[in-house]
């Protein structure tokens, strides 16, 4: 969050942190989801730059409800949401709703795979105008996987 702090601020959007104390260490790359962190981060900035109402971020981190074995990150944001047609398409290489020269399409694919490694899984629910939740479950005793 310190490397974009910068870029929310300048947007005003305002960050809610509910981050658990109580979570197990895991067995993952750090850099490898540094990374993941920092493309949901700015892929929210950029939901809520232009968002008329609030622009609230929010990040919740805890055990998973439904599993004991694994913890649980959830990024939310009040932007505008994707759209029904959109979101079956977000994790699919080269696929982006930004402007040409804005994006890639390559964010969510390589976060998706990263996810993937690390033994978890990242889903996204999302209604138009009415933000979008990533939720990524990550096992607390995984192994790192290195496949392509």
């Amino acid at each position: 969050l310190d490397l974009v702090q910068y870029q929310l601020n300048s947007v005003q959007i305002e960050l809610d942190l509910q981050l658990s104390d109580r979570l197990p260490p895991i067995a993952a790359s750090w850099e490898h989801l540094k990374g993941v962190w920092l493309n949901l981060f700015i892929n929210a900035r950029d939901a809520l730059r232009d968002a008329p109402k609030s622009r609230q971020l929010t990040i919740i981190t805890r055990l998973a409800p439904d599993d004991a074995d694994a913890v649980q990150i959830l990024i939310q944001d009040s932007g505008s949401g994707i759209s029904a047609a959109e979101l079956p398409h977000i994790f699919d290489p080269f696929y982006t709703t930004k402007s040409p020269g804005q994006g890639t399409g390559l964010g969510l694919a390589t976060s998706h795979r990263i996810i993937e490694q690390h033994g978890g899984s990242i889903n996204a629910i999302s209604t138009a105008d009415d933000g979008t939740t990533f939720i990524i479950h990550l096992p607390i005793n995984g192994q790192l996987t290195t496949n392509t």
